[in-house]
């Protein structure tokens, strides 16, 4: 687990900042960019959304998830830059492998979309997206105890 304890200090945009100070700046950075994005993108779909509305949500959720400047990120690519900034301090954090596991299911729904005979069921892709905010949630509060 990563403590607080640690007098390791980096620059982070010109700041003096701990580790942990660091990576809960990712952390945050990630729910905004993955996890609110994921959701916001789906928000609009209700009962008489068809498959159709629903694929459209899904391909902007996962291939349209964060904009930077005019380059536009994909789910996966949020996550691995993540993971890749984050994972080797974060290996032995329990919600952190919980994240991982929640990403990992919402990134399988790209092979769901590349089928268009799966149909896809509105709420629990809703709920599915909504357990990447809630696991990111859930390592913030760890990582502050």
């Amino acid at each position: 687990m990563v403590r607080r304890s640690r007098e390791s200090e980096f620059l982070w945009g010109g700041v003096k900042m701990t580790e942990v100070e660091v990576l809960m700046d990712l952390i945050v950075t990630l729910q905004s960019d993955l996890g609110g994005s994921l959701k916001r993108h789906v928000s609009d779909l209700n009962k008489y959304s068809d498959q159709e509305d629903i694929r459209e949500a899904l391909h902007r959720a996962l291939y349209e998830t964060s904009a930077r400047g005019d380059d536009v990120i994909s789910a996966r690519e949020v996550w691995n830059e993540f993971a890749a900034k984050t994972g080797p301090e974060l290996a032995d954090v329990a919600d952190y492998k919980d994240l991982t596991k929640c990403v990992q299911e919402v990134l399988e729904y790209e092979g769901v979309l590349a089928d268009p005979d799966i149909s896809i069921d509105r709420q629990e892709l809703k709920a599915d997206f909504a357990t990447v905010s809630d696991a990111i949630r859930d390592l913030v509060i760890e990582l502050r105890t």
